[in-house]
């Protein structure tokens, strides 16, 4: 066989129709010879010369076999130093950039597929060529969501934002009043807190302080404790008329602490 004859048709099909299609598209050919060397990019005069590629989108070659044998031959014995090669390639490879309005959306795709046309010699077979890849194909799918209001949906959605709202201010109005407004506590549990640190030191008793020659008034039952640690005394403690007196008595001196809590 002394020619071969190839053509290249892009199509791209869609449904909907697509609206303002752009296409760009560039053809590489290498020349190479498995297990002696690698593939060769030809330039692009080079590719016009030996196959007379053309720059359409869709184009026409030839592959003269003894053209291209001579010029796998020179490239073997010039560069690589090996005259003769008896497997070599031709991979054909379009690259397509295609972008495509469709109703609301825009596709941007790059097809990239490779046509190989294999020169081979087998003891069997002896020379024969192969052509892979006359067909190839790049499906996708074109999804589009449609948000469509339901006048139900959406009141029952409005009176749920509307009921939403109206919980969380009134429970911020009852949270509010509560704070400003919530009883005292019992004055049983503010001396139970207040005695709790110190209930080792504190004695309860039903006299009153007696009178002393000095009075010396704390101003927290804290610095109270503090003087009966350093004195190592006990702290008396006794009520009346709602009022709370806690004593320490040291000879003549009496330190006390007063609290209505």
């Amino acid at each position: 066989m002394e020619y071969i004859n190839l053509t290249f048709t892009y199509a791209f099909t869609c449904n909907p129709e697509p609206e303002n299609i752009q296409v760009d598209h560039q053809t590489t050919i290498q020349v190479e010879s498995p297990g002696r060397w690698p593939p060769r990019t030809l330039s692009l005069i080079e590719a016009e010369e030996m196959f007379q590629l053309s720059g359409n989108l869709n184009w026409t070659m030839q592959i003269n076999s003894t053209k291209i044998r001579q010029f796998v031959e020179a490239i073997g014995k010039e560069v690589y130093g090996t005259t003769r090669s008896t497997n070599y390639n031709i991979n054909i490879k379009p690259k397509i950039h295609m972008t495509a309005d469709i109703t609301t959306q825009t596709i941007d795709e790059n097809f990239t597929p490779q046509l190989t046309v294999a020169f081979k010699t087998e003891a069997e077979k002896g020379n024969y060529i192969t052509i892979e890849n006359l067909n190839q194909a790049k499906p996708g799918r074109i999804t589009e969501t449609e948000e469509i209001p339901l006048p139900p949906v959406q009141f029952q959605r409005t009176a749920s934002y509307i009921a939403t709202a109206a919980t969380t201010i009134a429970l911020a109005i009852s949270a509010f009043l509560y704070i400003r407004y919530k009883p005292a506590a019992p004055p049983t549990k503010v001396i139970e807190k207040l005695t709790a640190p110190y209930k080792e030191l504190i004695a309860k008793t039903t006299q009153k302080p007696p009178e002393t020659k000095t009075t010396i008034e704390t101003e927290s039952l804290e610095d109270l404790a503090k003087i009966a640690e350093i004195l190592a005394r006990p702290i008396f403690y006794t009520t009346e008329g709602g009022e709370h007196t806690f004593y320490i008595i040291d000879n003549n001196t009496k330190y006390q602490h007063k609290t209505k809590a």
